[in-house]
């Protein structure tokens, strides 16, 4: 891929270790979050230390940021700024909302499993 700036390299850096590390904890962090029978406690301190990696692993994206972000103008540029660069985030950040606000349960996704074909075996 090639980058027109340096600011867009170091972006692009950033988001690709966000998507690639950072949704692949959070998503798997949740899953065992819902291992325990009460998940929402645990899925609001895998959400916190989600935002932490993010801050800390992000010194270098900081300093552009703001020059970068002036690609995306407006509250809806910001929606398809974070749907476009960052969709597995969104979704981290989705699945972890549900399971803090107790929509999303174990037993829920165990009942999905009435959809599907029965095994061959």
């Amino acid at each position: 891929m090639l980058f027109k700036t340096d600011d867009e390299l170091i972006a692009e850096r950033y988001f690709r270790s966000s998507q690639d590390i950072g949704a692949l904890f959070g998503i798997s962090a949740g899953f065992t979050c819902l291992q325990f029978p009460d998940p929402r406690p645990f899925a609001m301190i895998v959400t916190a230390l989600f935002f932490l990696w993010g801050y800390l692993s992000g010194d270098s994206y900081r300093r552009v940021a703001k020059a970068y972000l002036k690609q995306y103008p407006g509250p809806l540029g910001g929606i398809r700024f974070a749907f476009t660069k960052l969709p597995l985030v969104v979704l981290c950040l989705g699945f972890l909302s549900l399971i803090m606000m107790g929509a999303l349960t174990a037993e829920r996704i165990s009942a999905w499993g009435r959809f599907l074909p029965p095994s061959p075996f």
